[in-house]
């Protein structure tokens, strides 16, 4: 029972964070259930839950979603995303696990300083970002940094951050969803646990979308990128705890 209520009250935050900044459930609900529960339940849980904050705020946006930037995220998120699902069922990785946090951790504190690298042809570079998010979405639940990143160092507006992230991690979400149920990892125990959420889900969303109104574009792009470097972190401290 202790542990439903703190995944409750993980669940209600981490809507707050996804409706506000387009991004970050997987930053609060996965690294403190997964000290508690199996990957395999976490993670399906998660997507199902997910699923209605980012369709909610997805739609609630739609006017500032670019095809041009979801099409391509969404195709390369969809050939990644098998990938990092038999990983899941798998593979135990916390090497791997370790390395990701690293890089997260590297690359935010580098965006955080001012650092850009200009790209000659952003649009090449969409299909392998959506596969980076959707094979890391697939394997470990979090696929944002990559997306985070990537939208951060184009330098698009808070809006149309907010709109095609949250318009990619939709669709992949679904179908990330359908290759559970496809793989067996989505039993109808998990379906049921994860539908008990939705309630507090919901209503951090909600929260979310009202704060997001009342933040400045360079206060949103700090927390963006701050929320990426301790996602990392904990990652990373999680997975050398596991080595150890």
């Amino acid at each position: 029972m202790g542990i439903y209520v703190l995944t409750l009250a993980l669940f209600f935050v981490g809507g707050i964070v996804q409706g506000c900044m387009g991004f970050g459930m997987a930053i609060v609900v996965a690294p403190p259930l997964l000290l508690f529960l199996p990957a395999t339940t976490v993670v399906p849980a998660l997507t199902i839950a997910s699923l209605l904050n980012t369709g909610t705020a997805a739609w609630s946006l739609r006017r500032h979603a670019q095809a041009g930037i979801v099409g391509p995220l969404a195709l390369g998120g969809m050939a990644g995303l098998p990938l990092g699902i038999y990983l899941l069922k798998t593979l135990d990785g916390p090497v791997f696990k370790a390395g990701v946090g690293a890089l997260m951790v590297v690359l935010a504190l580098l965006l955080m300083s001012g650092w850009r690298r200009p790209l000659r042809n952003p649009r090449a570079a969409l299909l392998p970002v959506g596969f980076a998010s959707g094979f890391l979405g697939g394997s470990i639940s979090i696929s944002g940094p990559p997306i985070v990143l990537f939208l951060t160092n184009l330098g698009v507006s808070r809006d149309e951050f907010r709109a095609n992230s949250l318009a990619y991690f939709a669709f992949t979400g679904f179908m990330a969803l359908i290759g559970f149920v496809v793989s067996g990892i989505l039993t109808r125990e998990i379906a049921w646990y994860a539908a008990g959420l939705i309630p507090a889900v919901f209503l951090g969303t909600q929260a979310g979308l009202h704060l997001a109104t009342r933040l400045g574009q360079l206060v949103f792009q700090r927390l963006t990128l701050g929320a990426v470097a301790v996602m990392g972190l904990i990652l990373l401290v999680r997975s050398l705890i596991a080595l150890a």
